[in-house]
């Protein structure tokens, strides 16, 4: 399938109920938005440790973030749940879900905006809110 970006005009309820679209075009999306950003998105396979994010994306200056892909009508298990939260719990505000490429380009311009004004690219990030709401801006208190 031909990977194509959000439509303008196109409602998110649109957008995420596209059932042609699935993960493995939304991650493909998530590589290819980074790379243009001078970042790398890489697979992170962690064995024996369930619930961990589908991608460690590295940009420049030591800026992590961890990210999880699903499809627009995918669901994290529990143990997903359980791991994400645990995160944002410890104050660790770069991890994410995304689940369609307006997800990744809400994301991916928020983060620009606070480099630009000088702030801590981070984001709030609750582990139980619904598609398309998952992205806040904030800041995280260390």
């Amino acid at each position: 399938m031909k990977i194509a970006p959000y439509q303008p005009g196109q409602t998110l309820k649109e957008h995420v109920t596209d059932k042609r679209i699935n993960e493995g075009d939304v991650e493909s999306y998530l590589i290819k938005e980074v790379k243009k950003l001078g970042g790398v998105a890489k697979k992170w396979h962690a064995r024996g440790n369930a619930g961990v994010h589908d991608r460690i994306v590295l940009f420049p200056n030591d800026e992590i973030w961890l990210v999880e892909v699903k499809a627009p009508d995918g669901k994290k298990s529990v143990k997903q749940r359980e791991f994400h939260k645990q995160l944002y719990d410890m104050g660790y505000g770069r991890n994410l879900t995304v689940w369609c490429y307006e997800d990744i380009d809400t994301w991916l311009l928020m983060r620009q905006e606070c480099i630009r004004a000088g702030a801590f690219p981070s984001l709030k990030y609750d582990a139980f809110q619904p598609v398309g709401t998952q992205l806040m801006t904030g800041r995280i208190k260390r």
